[in-house]
């Protein structure tokens, strides 16, 4: 559980052992990797959430914003067109 959200297990309990050339083995974790948009953008190497609420809200106003001023520029562009178009 992180910050109250029921997540999957993001990395191994089990570690891996490759020898070293003295004989010795050295244990390493397994390299954990994003699943999907999210996952990169707001967790950290090792799968473990890397981000605050009050980040994402203002990630997703940002997000939202630009939306909105592309979808305004391509309206303006269209009705440009299809006033030109139907005159």
């Amino acid at each position: 559980m992180e910050n109250g959200i029921l997540v999957e297990l993001k990395y191994i309990d089990v570690m891996n052992e490759e020898p070293l050339e003295t004989g010795e083995k050295k244990i390493r974790a397994p390299k954990w990797s994003p699943n999907n948009v999210a996952e990169y953008f707001f967790f950290d190497e090792f799968g473990f959430l890397a981000i605050n609420e009050k980040r994402i809200r203002d990630c997703y106003q940002e997000f939202t914003q630009s939306l909105n001023i592309i979808y305004n520029n391509v309206k303006g562009i269209y009705n440009r067109y299809a006033k030109i178009s139907l005159t």
